[in-house]
């Protein structure tokens, strides 16, 4: 899909992703939606992703707004059951054999690859960004553009985290899950020596880079901003005694925070406030998720086009995630529209909050309960821990503190 030839004076970017950003279902979307604006205001920017059915096709027609090009190609593991069936049966031989990762292999799928690269050889950018690091092999063909990996956060990490929770596995399975983490850690590594630029989200994740390229380079750090003016307070659409819990929620991390929460917490709000409803927004619930319906007081929502009337009826969102990675962007979201939150330590790890400021710090069942407990029987508490909340994001995490800082960066590049 062209719009009008790149040939204006303004510097000529192209940003990689394996990802569309439509739909808005995953935290990623919105951040690459987010820096697509900010670029293409700033640059004459293209964009080049993986979509992964025709309608996604269609929705990146939206982007021509900001692009001056937009091409979004069908996964080729998305052309027909056949495909998937083939391109997965390719990727367990490939897991097993050497190990190789899942988010790599299928970023790499040779159509897509190939595609990609007579893009890149085709046209004269002057810089490249690549969502996440998976591009180790089109990299090479790079050579005459500034390449810049946006990290999202240091995933090697972010797996070697969840496998540590697991200890009920088979010696197999934990020597198996070793040896994808070992090659994972090689190939981030390797991705990041190839570039020229890398960007993290957290300060916690550029020392971890700078540490793993023993370098001292400085890295700019920028995290998932948020946009304050389409997320305002909504405080009238709030419905007394619901909890809401937000995120994409066929991922692991997801699913098992929102479970932990179903079992061990909310028993004990009940035990305090037994007329509390607990409601689910975010795409893809697994069928975990879907069959704590079967308690009437649990909502779950599924994909919705607009999460904000959602998120609004929530006096409290929760939290409690049992491990940190990058950042957890949408919280940002959730503040912003003054809605108090109850966190866990790793949840916010890196991420420059502080307890009251929007958000309460609680590591135990017992103690999280008996926070949400405070903030649902003390609507002034509430409203200003809210407050707070929202001033924290307009004035650190909002579209100009973020995005538009990666923009300029990127117009600086010589």
């Amino acid at each position: 899909m062209v719009t009008e030839e790149l040939n204006s004076s303004r510097k000529k970017v192209l940003l990689v992703s394996a990802c569309s950003p439509f739909p808005w279902d995953m935290g990623i979307k919105a951040r690459i939606y987010n820096l697509i604006k900010a670029l293409g205001a700033r640059t004459d920017l293209a964009f080049f992703c993986a979509a992964q059915d025709k309608s996604e096709i269609e929705s990146a027609r939206k982007l021509n707004k900001y692009c001056k090009d937009v091409q979004a190609i069908l996964a080729p593991n998305r052309k027909s059951i056949w495909h998937r069936m083939y391109y997965y049966a390719r990727y367990v031989f490939q897991s097993v054999i050497w190990a190789v990762p899942r988010d790599y292999y299928y970023a790499n799928l040779p159509p897509f690859k190939k595609q990609l690269e007579l893009y890149i050889s085709g046209h004269s950018f002057d810089v490249i960004i690549f969502e996440y690091w998976y591009w180790t092999e089109v990299l090479k063909k790079a050579k005459t553009s500034y390449t810049i990996i946006d990290t999202n956060d240091v995933q090697f990490e972010r797996f070697q985290r969840i496998g540590n929770l697991n200890a009920r596995r088979s010696f197999f399975l934990r020597w198996w899950e070793r040896c994808q983490l070992m090659r994972y850690k090689e190939e981030e590594i390797k991705a990041f020596k190839k570039c020229d630029d890398i960007i993290a989200v957290t300060e916690t994740d550029k020392q971890t880079i700078k540490k793993l390229l023993n370098t001292d380079q400085d890295f700019l750090v920028v995290s998932t901003g948020v946009d304050t003016e389409y997320f305002q307070p909504l405080l009238d659409r709030a419905e007394e005694g619901t909890i809401v819990f937000f995120g994409e929620m066929s991922g692991k991390a997801n699913v098992e925070a929102a479970l932990y929460f179903y079992s061990e917490v909310l028993p004990k709000i009940r035990e305090k406030i037994q007329d509390v409803k607990f409601l689910i927004v975010g795409a893809n619930p697994s069928k975990e998720i879907i069959e704590l319906q079967r308690d009437a007081q649990v909502e779950v929502t599924g994909f919705v086009e607009d999460l904000r009337p959602h998120l609004a009826r929530g006096e409290v969102c929760v939290c409690p995630f049992k491990y940190s990675y990058g950042q957890r962007g949408r919280l940002y979201e959730v503040m912003a529209m003054e809605i108090p939150v109850v966190v866990t330590s790793p949840t916010i790890e890196g991420m420059g909050l502080k307890q009251g400021e929007g958000i309460l710090i609680k590591d135990t069942a017992r103690e999280m309960a008996e926070a949400v407990i405070h903030i649902l029987e003390n609507k002034a508490f509430s409203r200003e821990l809210g407050q707070k909340g929202r001033r924290f994001v307009v004035e650190n995490k909002s579209v100009h503190r973020t995005f538009e800082k990666f923009a300029e960066h990127v117009v600086n590049v010589e």
